[in-house]
């Protein structure tokens, strides 16, 4: 059965551990009650390597709400490891074999405080640009279906408040039951042929770009806008040059321009031409060659 733990706290001289609540979801053993039921007895080290993936009991997932940490950071002398959570969520479904086929994770107002002399390059880039705590979320969705052998990616986000938010969605086709094979072989050889159907990139600018460009000019001695011009125009000839003069080129191309040079979002869906999809020796045959991609897709764009 589910587990639930509220108003949970631990302060000590040096910093406190708390949570509002953390949930246990609950756990379903009666699948590798049955296989071991079925083995009638003969269990021995070649069953266990045969059967340990069918041994793994479907865990539903957890989620935790109103967590608070302010703890010294054992790796930085002088320095505290400081966030809180508002909300965190992972629930699995639908196992096969052990690997749950449907999982759903998110998590909101993960706030962060950077620490001021912290020597990290990347965190004394945030530091430069004004940045002194990160409220950061997530979304991760996917749904494997049978019927039509494919996996719904109906959301790979990530977000920062009064920066910017990232989402990608997509479809998977030639999902065969045989990625959760229990041999490692099969499941791989499985993977290797699935096929991208279709595949949605959005972003909005919240302010990261300002943040970024204004940045980047300071250091060339450039103002923002300067930047900004530079390069939405090399995006724009790197489009030209991977994908030819088409129209589709040009209608990205230019959703590029209105978006670096000053727009607040974009949104980019590719659509494969075949039914079956691109398969990962056309995929791989494009980082040699973009313009063997032209055809295959149909590309949409657009930019606010």
């Amino acid at each position: 059965p589910e587990i639930s733990i509220a108003d949970f706290r631990i302060s000590a001289e040096d910093g406190i551990v708390a949570f509002g609540s953390l949930v246990i979801k609950g756990f379903d053993i009666a699948a590798p009650l049955a296989v071991l039921e079925s083995a009638g007895g003969a269990i021995d080290e070649k069953w266990f390597g045969d059967n340990y993936r069918r041994l793994i009991p479907a865990f539903e997932g957890l989620s935790m709400s109103d967590l608070d940490l302010d703890v010294p950071d054992d790796n930085n002398e002088g320095q505290r490891i400081k966030l809180t959570l508002g909300e965190f969520d992972l629930s699995l479904d639908d196992y096969i074999e052990g690997i749950p086929s449907e999982i759903d994770s998110h998590a909101n107002n993960l706030v962060f405080t950077l620490p001021p002399d912290s020597t990290d390059p990347q965190m004394q880039n945030l530091l430069a640009m004004g940045i002194t705590a990160l409220d950061l979320g997530y979304r991760i969705s996917l749904e494997w279906d049978e019927s039509s052998s494919t996996i719904d990616v109906s959301s790979l986000s990530i977000s920062g408040a009064d920066l910017a938010t990232i989402s990608i969605a997509g479809v998977l086709g030639n999902a065969t039951k045989e990625l959760f094979n229990a041999s490692p072989e099969v499941a791989m050889m499985a993977a290797m042929m699935l096929t991208a159907k279709e595949l949605q990139i959005d972003v909005d600018d919240d302010g990261l770009g300002s943040m970024i460009y204004t940045t980047v000019g300071a250091e060339q001695g450039i103002d923002e806008q300067a930047v900004r011009n530079m390069l939405a125009g090399t995006a724009q000839a790197m489009v030209i040059g991977a994908l030819g003069t088409t129209e589709q080129a040009q209608s990205l191309g230019a959703a590029l321009i209105r978006f670096l040079g000053g727009g607040t979002s974009l949104s980019v869906t590719v659509m494969a031409t075949s039914p079956a999809g691109i398969g990962l020796p056309e995929l791989m045959q494009v980082q040699a060659d973009p313009t063997s991609i032209v055809g295959k897709i149909d590309i949409e764009a657009n930019a606010e």
